[in-house]
């Protein structure tokens, strides 16, 4: 049984409701064109008020949805949050936490990041830890830094049989002209696969940092998926990183080689054309 490389698209803050519709209508669109038994994975998370339209636009496509962001609260008195059960009703398959920019913008710790991704385990869905290092440095230093994040979230109590993607993002790569570099991230990358080797849980790591076209079979060994910002504004170039990865993915069936497969995310309904892969 094998698994497809995962693509996670954040639009942050830079859409508007119009904007957004517009791209989730034309990615449907270029969804349902691809041949069938095109077996790639995507992710959309949406700015939150619009997640209701990225579940009806993404229906019977494949692709999952997910929030930017989840509170570590419930349900209850907790004005302005969004609780993760509550997230999981509206049709989010995956919650994000701990984004550098949240860390920058709204002060949040590592405690709080924890909480948020126990909050999401709890709900029964899956967590995407962001997790980086600030300044670049040398990259054995970046790994054990970045891992070091990590552990602090816990993922070790995580709920047997859970789920959780790690998403490696250097700080300094975040909005810059390029990527990190390939081998520095590849050796991150080793270092937290390594880490979570040993869980009881299921995980998957993805690189974003200016991730793009290119990228993915360039790191393929080395990680789950790519995750995607700005460069995935065009639904051309995110269509064509789709396109790398289902390559990638052909190439893996026909020599064997798919690295550790964990599963898939959860679908929306009528997903289609996955029978011979895991679901998450």
């Amino acid at each position: 049984m094998t698994i497809a490389p995962l693509v996670a698209v954040s639009h942050k803050a830079y859409f508007d409701a119009r904007r957004t519709r517009q791209w989730l209508a034309s990615v449907a669109k270029q969804l349902a064109a691809r041949p069938r038994g095109a077996a790639t994975e995507l992710l959309v998370l949406p700015a939150t008020p619009l997640l209701g339209d990225a579940v009806t636009a993404l229906a019977g496509t494949g692709a999952s949805v997910g929030v930017q962001d989840v509170s570590a609260h419930g349900l209850g008195a907790h004005t302005g949050e969004l609780p993760a059960e509550l997230a999981k009703e509206l049709g989010a398959a995956v919650a994000m936490v701990g984004h550098a920019e949240r860390r920058r913008d709204q002060g949040e710790t590592d405690d709080l990041v924890r909480r948020k991704a126990a909050a999401v385990w709890a709900a029964g869905i899956t967590p995407l830890i962001c997790v980086g290092e600030t300044q670049q440095a040398n990259a054995a230093v970046a790994a054990a830094k970045t891992v070091a994040q990590l552990l602090r979230v816990r993922p070790d109590i995580a709920p047997q049989g859970a789920r959780m993607i790690v998403a490696y993002e250097p700080v300094w790569a975040i909005g810059a002209a390029d990527a990190a570099p390939d081998d520095y991230v590849v050796q991150v990358c080793e270092a937290i696969r390594s880490e979570v080797a040993g869980l009881p849980i299921d995980s998957r790591v993805i690189y974003g940092g200016s991730a793009g076209p290119g990228q993915l079979t360039r790191l393929a060994d080395h990680v789950d998926g790519l995750f995607l910002g700005r460069r995935a504004h065009d639904p051309a170039a995110l269509i064509s990183v789709l396109d790398e990865a289902l390559t990638l993915n052909r190439t893996a069936r026909r020599h064997k080689t798919i690295p550790s497969p964990t599963g898939n995310l959860e679908k929306l309904p009528n997903a289609g054309h996955r029978d011979e892969q895991e679901q998450w």
